[in-house]
């Protein structure tokens, strides 16, 4: 009766194990198809934001670099904000909050308010509510008609 009981625990830990691993592993894309994730060109400013939290969350920082002006790079590495060694954040909500044409000889400049949180439950489609959150500004930049979006600041 012992043997049974303590197999019964060892394969309710391996199961649990198992289950916990795939759920960690689990990397939402934000409504990204897969051709956006391979081919950044041609994206709008939500979908760079998007792509950003995408590759944040994978720690992928090449890429993730590809997507942030010079300047937003040297503030980033100044602050060693991203070391690898933090919780990833899951992007929420992507609120426009204001968009300027022509302006610092710039084609565009687009504000928004984004929503992050860090919990795993997002990771299987939980969406908490905006209203705990606090939203970080992130301002992205089109120098030209045809040039992709650049995140300017993220909340500096």
């Amino acid at each position: 009766m012992k043997k049974d009981f303590v197999k019964l625990i060892i394969i309710c830990l391996i199961v649990f194990s198992c289950v916990f691993t795939f759920i960690y592993s689990l990397n939402p894309t934000y409504g990204l198809t897969s051709k956006q994730l391979k081919n950044h060109h041609n994206l709008t400013a939500e979908e760079t934001i998007k792509l950003y939290a995408y590759y944040s969350n994978r720690n992928d920082f090449d890429n993730m670099y590809g997507l942030l002006s010079s300047k937003l790079i040297q503030q980033l590495k100044t602050y060693d904000v991203n070391t690898g060694d933090s919780n990833p954040s899951f992007l929420i909500k992507i609120e426009k909050v204001d968009e300027e044409s022509n302006s610092n000889g710039l084609y565009k400049q687009s504000f928004y308010e984004t929503y992050w949180d860090s919990s795993l439950l997002i990771k299987l489609g939980y969406k908490p509510s905006c209203d705990d959150l606090c939203p970080i500004d992130m301002v992205l930049v089109k120098e030209k008609k045809n040039s992709d979006w650049v995140i300017q600041s993220i909340g500096f």
